[in-house]
């Protein structure tokens, strides 16, 4: 775009096309040393966000990311990335910003206007684009105050758990009790300056199921499966339950979110008892990661 009818573009790095410019006579300078991409700050534990409104006219860019179905993608690391003769022995296209999407996939710049950008996600499921090392154009033509938008989708799918609870099972004289505490919270960003992890708190993300032999199977590969008790989404409480006759093996299974971010500490205390009187008792500290599982069998009789 030519706003000013001089023959050159905004692209090009003719900022007077834009009377909202922060940089008057930028026709008369180097295109791309006159504007500024992105300026970032970071705190000692690792958060990482952008000030760029400090110092330049800025636009908002908001990132949504999803896989195919739509669900959320949390934890990708969205690289965003300019043309760049800061080291001119070496120009070319280099990152001048990052985050991390949070629980609902999203995050947000605030950029330089004038400027042409290209993007990239990297995630634990998938990248876009999917080759390695590669960017794909955004836009060319912010002006300052705009809010724009990038809703890159993955190419594969973020899990889920499909539990139906079993009831009205006869009861033997086997119950299994849980109690537990987690503290939960989510992968939020990387400092690569100073290779830095940030974490943010998040409330409850653990889910607990008692299945069986066969249903444990198929909630390690992803099927759809049945379990005497679900509590999902927890982060602290005491459950008990009854176990049914027929003396089949059970296991307790605590597991970590499906989303790319969770991080779970915490502890799980498995108690068995008979007729109400304690039999047996296990403890487990945990650190979980997205998908992980932890269990304790156990066999009635025995």
């Amino acid at each position: 775009m030519d706003g000013d009818g001089d023959g050159h573009t905004i692209a090009a790095g003719d900022c007077n096309d834009r009377a909202a410019s922060v940089h008057p006579g930028a026709d008369e300078v180097t295109p791309s040393t006159n504007r500024n991409f992105a300026v970032s700050a970071w705190r000692g534990d690792g958060k990482v966000w952008t000030v760029s409104d400090r110092y330049a006219g800025t636009f908002t860019l908001d990132v949504q990311v999803t896989d195919p179905e739509g669900a959320p993608v949390d934890g990708a690391t969205i690289m965003i990335a300019g043309w760049s003769t800061t080291y001119p022995d070496n120009p070319g296209i280099k990152i001048v910003t990052w985050s991390v999407t949070d629980l609902e996939g999203r995050a947000s710049f605030q950029l330089g206007e004038a400027n042409v950008y290209y993007g990239r996600v990297e995630s634990a499921a998938g990248n876009f684009p999917l080759e390695d090392n590669t960017v794909t154009e955004l836009l060319n033509d912010p002006v300052k105050g705009d809010v724009r938008t990038w809703d890159p989708q993955i190419d594969a799918l973020i899990g889920s758990r499909q539990a139906e609870v079993v009831s009205d099972l006869p009861p033997s004289p086997w119950a299994l009790e849980m109690e537990y505490h987690f503290e939960n919270g989510f992968y939020a960003g990387k400092n690569y300056f100073t290779d830095q992890s940030h974490r943010e708190p998040a409330a409850g993300t653990v889910d607990l199921y008692v299945v069986d032999e066969v249903n444990l199977a198929a909630l390690v590969s992803g099927a759809p499966f049945s379990s005497l008790a679900a509590v999902e989404a927890t982060d602290a409480g005491i459950l008990s339950v009854p176990l049914p006759t027929g003396g089949s093996p059970w296991t307790v299974v605590a597991a970590a979110p499906t989303n790319l971010s969770g991080i779970v500490d915490g502890t799980l205390a498995v108690s068995a008892l008979y007729g109400g009187e304690l039999v047996a008792v296990e403890t487990l500290a945990l650190p979980l990661i997205h998908g992980d599982l932890v269990a304790v069998r156990f066999e009635p009789g025995l």
